[in-house]
C-alpha cells in the first residue's frame, strides 16, 4: 500500500529523493479520504518553504487538506500537469502525480520523517479514530 523506499510526514505527504531534490506528494490514503479534487494551492517556483509550515491546501469533494511542507527548501517546480488533471493524485500518488520538486536545504531533516512502518501505524490509528466517530454519529442519528 505504501511504497517502502518512500518517506513520510505525520500529515500525509510522501518524500521521494533523488540527489539533492525531494519530489513531494500526497498519500494515497490520504488522497483518497479527499476524494475527486476541486482545488489545489501550492507555492510556486523560486519560493521557499519551510518544515512543518503550511505551503498550499488541497480541496476534495469530501475534504479539506492543508498540505504541509515535509522539509525545508526552495521550490524547483510544481506539476501543473498533476494540478490541471488531478486524478493522478489518486492513480498514480507516487509517480506521475507528484505535486513539487524542491532542493533541500537541510538534509538532517530526513530524520524527523517516517518509514512506511511508521505511517502505517498512524493510518491505523487514525481508521480507528474514524470508526469511533462514524459510531458516535451512527448513535445521533436514531
Amino acid at each position: 500500500m505504501l511504497p517502502q523506499d518512500l518517506l513520510y510526514s505525520e500529515e500525509g505527504e510522501w518524500v521521494r529523493l533523488e540527489n539533492d531534490f525531494a519530489f513531494i506528494g500526497i498519500a494515497l490514503p490520504f488522497a483518497e479520504r479527499l476524494g475527486p479534487l476541486m482545488e489545489v494551492e501550492l507555492p510556486e517556483p523560486g519560493e521557499e518553504i519551510e518544515q512543518t509550515i503550511e505551503m498550499g491546501s488541497i480541496e476534495g469533494k469530501r475534504s479539506f487538506k492543508e498540505f504541509f511542507a515535509p522539509l525545508s527548501g526552495t521550490v524547483e517546480e510544481v506539476n501543473y500537469e498533476t494540478i490541471e488533471n488531478s486524478a493522478r493524485i489518486l492513480d498514480d500518488p507516487y509517480g506521475d502525480g507528484w505535486l513539487l520538486k524542491i532542493s533541500i536545504r537541510d538534509r538532517e531533516e530526513l530524520d524527523t520523517l517516517l518509514s512506511a512502518e511508521d505511517m502505517k501505524l498512524i493510518l491505523e490509528k487514525l481508521e480507528d479514530l474514524e470508526e469511533e466517530e462514524g459510531e458516535e454519529f451512527d448513535e445521533f442519528e436514531e
